[in-house]
């Protein structure tokens, strides 16, 4: 397909096309002649991912540049993308350090005890928040863990059957960051109201 038919595919500018190739986001088409050039379902499939990046999870041009990087080399499994996908989809910089000295203990046991111990950055950002809530004096006992944990857990198997039918490598990447942005928020939300339910009936 051309460009033209590219941009009416997938729904963005030719502008906007023209935009992502420079940038190294999109890779080039294969050229016809020394104007045309032609596109694939390979790069439906980028602008796809490209689009919900920055149109749903809100993520920037250069974190966007270092996703696909990852899926472009060679030497780089998809794991490894799909945890920088997680951590766009949690709004933060693929860089992010969490400042966390050392793993609280009710944090090691329970990621052990699951068998939970391949996501090392996702993991001590939940040791990062685990020592907040510590700090702050907020219940954070092995009992309150283990009940988000099992949330969390039937989220997860959920989350990753939509993420193997993916047809694409850009595909499961998108679908992890933005499943990870929406199914965030969503549990959030579904918490309050439940709180508001709870709270309403021990009144």
């Amino acid at each position: 397909m051309r460009l033209k038919d590219l941009a009416e595919t997938t729904g963005t500018s030719p502008a906007s096309i023209k935009y992502y190739l420079r940038e190294g986001l999109l890779r080039p088409g294969r050229r016809i002649n020394a104007t045309l050039a032609e596109y694939d379902d390979s790069h439906v499939a980028r602008l796809h991912l490209i689009t919900a990046l920055r149109q749903i999870v809100g993520s920037p041009i250069e974190e966007i540049r270092s996703l696909v990087a990852m899926l472009d080399a060679p030497e780089v499994d998809l794991y490894s993308a799909f945890g920088r996908a997680q951590l766009l989809g949690l709004g933060l910089p693929g860089d992010h350090r969490p400042a966390v000295d050392e793993e609280p203990e009710q944090v090691t046991r329970l990621v052990e005890a699951r068998g939970w111990v391949e996501a090392v950055e996702i993991r001590a950002l939940l040791a990062e928040q685990v020592r907040t809530m510590n700090d702050l004096g907020i219940e954070t006992s092995a009992q309150t863990l283990e009940v988000y944990a099992d949330a969390a857990d039937r989220i997860a198997r959920m989350e990753v059957g939509v993420i193997t039918a993916a047809t694409s490598p850009d595909e499961a990447v998108m679908r992890v960051a933005v499943g990870v942005h929406s199914y965030s928020r969503l549990l959030l939300r579904m918490l309050g109201v439940a709180q508001a339910g709870v709270a309403r009936s021990a009144t």
